[in-house]
């Protein structure tokens, strides 16, 4: 009987409250997830080399062994032998230079990285210039193979 009570007395109070509403249950809200975006796809551009040619025209001026004329590239020319020296390919132990094609080519190249016009005029020569103006040119071999640099002559009016 006491169970019949308990649960009239139950159904009664149930009847008599107003019905709320019900109490909401959180539900956890699912943290975002990371999603792979697409990146766009940046391809570099390479830097533009730099270009160690002459970029003046050809020309052909007089030369001519001026000794009162003095040298305006010759401390350019001593760079360049200097940092053939340093790499020691292209000169021999014992001073001499085996091939001076190859050393006054390279000693060339070298003054046109620097930013000069030149070129190896004879084997044994180099020729520089920055304008067409004029232009001078160099022995830096000797006959017996040895390093030298001797201001020959300047070209009014480029030589090359």
């Amino acid at each position: 009987m006491k169970l019949f009570v308990t649960l009239t007395l139950a159904a009664s109070l149930a009847a008599c409250l107003p019905l709320l509403p019900p109490v909401p249950v959180a539900t956890p809200t699912p943290s975002p997830t990371a999603t792979a975006t697409a990146t766009p796809s940046i391809t570099p551009i390479p830097p533009t080399p730099p270009v160690y040619a002459c970029q003046l025209a050809a020309s052909d001026g007089v030369c001519e062994d001026n000794p009162k004329s003095k040298p305006v590239f010759q401390e350019a020319v001593w760079d360049a032998q200097n940092k053939v020296a340093i790499a020691g390919k292209l000169i021999g132990e014992d001073g001499i230079i085996p091939d001076e094609e190859a050393y006054t080519a390279e000693v060339a190249r070298l003054l046109l990285v620097a930013g000069y016009c030149s070129t190896n005029g004879l084997a044994d020569e180099v020729w520089v210039k920055k304008t067409n103006d004029f232009s001078e040119h160099y022995d830096i071999v000797r006959s017996d193979r040895v390093v030298i640099n001797l201001y020959a002559a300047r070209c009014a009016k480029a030589k090359f």
